[in-house]
């Protein structure tokens, strides 16, 4: 058994920097321990075993959990007013599993509330039921009559915000109250004309309040300055690029500083130089706001300095000057900014940015299939090369797969398959086309919408919209019949045996269908229901491997279009099981032995299996075993749907070991094998059809 000791509540709000500890008990002994399966906005994040005390207590922290995965851009330009930041919050829940050291089968399972985790990169006091500053540089800071102002701060969903700023004289510059939708990071961003702050006012008040809790900001404006201010921006601890003023003078040194080796020939030969750029922004003012903003940006943890027209990022510090002076201030901080530029690129481009991505609109017409050709992926990305295409979302009106550079299709998702859909990620080099094939008759604008990204040599897009359009409508259509054939009832020994017909049977105008089920030929077959669309057929006396012929007929009476299907049905006492057993004594901590078993079958017909996996780089699996020892790898990495086919040996089985390697020795994902054609005469077990190796 397993519980949860303590854990965030339902809805509520943490810092990722904060300490969050989350603590399960499990109260099945030393035998077993604790599996945590962690979701992000409800994808699986990561899996994680957990030791017990003797209590049978285990902990997890999710301090830092999330941090490094949080998109952090800098805005090109910010409109003026609020803006809610659900991209610096995530959506969490685990489920906890008790599982036996021994074996993979969870004796017992728990799924946590949901709870919200803010970015921060260092711990602070924080509550989510009210509103609360985020990281701002000082409460009082310098600003051109030009200049911009952005404040970060949390409030709780359902509340408003009301913010004002006024000057010196108490004249009402702005004035606006906004309502938060979700609870999370906001921020409030203003960029004032030229003449909007009056001449001669010497500040202006920000304030923002949210029921009891205040917010109040002065900034001091400046006018007639010695130097230009420079507006450095400055990431804070929550994730947002932050605009701060400085006053002071600029200094400019510049260094080469070649790098050498000496050659075979003793001769000295220089490989790269290094160009290093210092900045050092002397501010003099000794006021609090100047020293607070100094340490503010000398502490953060990326720093943009506007230089030659362009944002570049910069290691930021400060010193001492004694003894700088000028006709008019007498200088002690100093800001200092270091750029060093070598044969690699400056510190800007070393920068990662996810590359961005377009919406992707393709177009046909009804009961077409819509072929994508990569190259309208590559045009939908605003760099190269692209080496993945990552799709994560099934489709829910048609069928879609993926055609490589030889036209070889392999299908991807089925919405009729009852398997549920698995993040796929396909390598670009040998993708050509995404296929879809539209359900019958069916048209939309889109039809069905494909959540996509592309990776370049580095990193991943952001998620763009792959919109499949279906255009136009069919003409009034005869009834759609979809079913399987052949049909293999299982019989005894008596020759008598029934199966449920697994049917689709619609009319594509809704119109009114009349249902005819009939034997041909005089088939030993009877329904238990002639007028429905998934009748029980029954035979009784038949012999074994035998085959008989049924016909449906669908008739849309309100336009006489008929239907007609002829199914062919197989009997059989070939009914195939399967089996698995974990091999302890061969297993170690990064392989895992399994041994297969497929019972039933007829001795020298063959069955095809579906493997079906998600695998990390550090993971495969092989079936090994088999054949004499030969060693076949079906998986080794990415996502994959492979097929292999066995015989049956004379006493109709098929047995073999599956090996699971995973070098890291965390938990592996599961596999999946399912048997997806079986020789005629044989059929599946339908209560023991797929086998979970976890």
């Amino acid at each position: 058994m397993i519980e949860i000791i303590q854990s965030p509540d339902n809805n509520r709000v943490i810092a990722d920097a904060n300490e969050t500890l989350v603590v399960l008990k499990s109260t099945s002994g030393n035998e077993y321990y604790i599996q945590l399966d962690i979701f992000v906005n409800d994808s699986l994040f990561t899996s994680r075993s957990i030791s017990k005390d003797n209590n049978g207590l285990g902990t997890f922290n999710f301090a830092h959990f999330y941090e490094d995965y949080f998109n952090i851009t800098l805005p090109a330009s910010s409109n003026n007013g609020f803006v809610e930041h659900n991209e610096l919050k995530k959506k969490i829940h685990f489920i906890a599993y008790e599982k036996p050291i021994q074996g993979l089968i969870a004796t017992s399972q728990i799924t946590s509330p949901e709870f919200y985790i803010i970015k921060s990169s260092v711990p602070f006091d924080f509550t989510d039921t009210q509103m609360a500053p985020l990281f701002i540089p000082a409460l009082e800071q310098h600003l051109p009559k030009t200049g911009q102002i952005r404040i970060p701060f949390y409030a709780p969903k359902e509340t408003t915000t009301n913010i004002t700023i006024v000057t010196d004289a108490n004249e009402t510059l702005y004035n606006s109250t906004f309502l938060h939708t979700v609870s999370g990071v906001t921020s409030f961003s203003y960029t004032f004309l030229s003449n909007a702050i009056p001449q001669f006012c010497p500040y202006i008040t920000v304030t923002l309040t949210n029921g009891e809790q205040l917010i109040k900001l002065v900034y001091h404006i400046i006018s007639a300055p010695k130097y230009e201010p420079k507006k450095i921006m400055v990431l804070n601890n929550v994730g947002l690029f932050l605009p701060v003023y400085i006053l002071g003078v600029l200094e400019d040194v510049r260094k080469l500083e070649p790098n050498a080796f000496l050659n075979t020939e003793d001769n000295e030969e220089t490989y790269e130089v290094l160009e290093e750029v210092n900045y050092t922004l002397n501010s003099g003012y000794q006021s609090t706001e100047t020293k607070a903003l100094n340490l503010f940006v000398a502490k953060s943890i990326d720093v943009r300095f506007f230089i030659n027209n362009k944002w570049v990022r910069v290691s930021a510090g400060t010193k001492k000057i004694e003894h700088f002076r000028d006709n008019t201030y007498i200088y002690e901080d100093a800001l200092q900014f270091k750029v060093v530029k070598t044969t690699f690129g400056d510190s800007e481009e070393s920068y990662l940015v996810a590359p961005n991505l377009q919406d992707i609109s393709v177009s046909e017409n009804v009961n077409t299939t819509i072929k994508v050709h990569k190259s309208l992926f590559e045009n939908a990305l605003n760099d190269s090369p692209v080496t993945k295409l990552r799709l994560s979302s099934g489709t829910l009106n048609g069928i879609y797969g993926w055609e490589d550079n030889n036209g070889n299709y392999q299908e991807i998702f089925n919405p009729n398959d009852a398997t549920p859909f698995q993040e796929v990620i396909l390598d670009f080099e040998t993708f050509q086309f995404l296929v879809y094939y539209p359900d019958t008759n069916a048209s939309g604008d889109p039809l069905d919408t494909v959540l996509f990204s592309l990776r370049n040599s580095y990193i991943y897009s952001n998620q763009a919209n792959l919109e499949l359009i279906v255009n136009g409508t069919a003409g009034n259509q005869p009834p759609t019949i979809i079913t399987e054939s052949p049909i293999t009832v299982g019989v005894n020994q008596s020759g008598n045996g029934s199966k449920q017909i697994e049917a689709s049977i619609t009319d594509p105008e809704n119109n009114t269908l009349a249902i005819v089920w009939e034997a041909l030929n005089n088939a030993p077959i009877t329904f238990d229901d002639t007028t429905i669309a998934e009748p029980e057929i029954t035979v009784n006396g038949v012999d074994v491997l035998e085959q008989y012929q049924i016909k449906v007929t669908a008739t849309d009476t309100d336009n006489n279009l008929i239907s007609e299907r002829v199914i062919n049905v197989n009997t059989s006492n070939y009914m195939v099981s399967n089996a698995q057993q974990f091999d302890a004594n061969r297993s170690t901590s990064q392989d895992r032995f399994y041994n297969i078993s497929f019972a039933g079958g007829e001795p020298g017909k063959a069955m095809t299996l579906l493997t079906d996996a998600y695998f990390d780089n550090n993971e495969s699996y092989a079936i090994v075993d088999v054949d004499g020892g030969t060693n076949q790898k079906l998986v080794t990495s990415s996502y994959r749907k492979t097929t292999k086919e066995f015989l049956f040996d004379a006493k109709g089985e098929v047995n073999f070991v599956l090996k699971l390697r995973d070098e890291l020795s965390n938990n592996l994902n599961d596999v999946r094998l399912r048997i997806t054609d079986l020789d005629e005469g044989m059929y599946t077990d339908p209560n023991n059809s797929e086998l979970i190796i976890r």
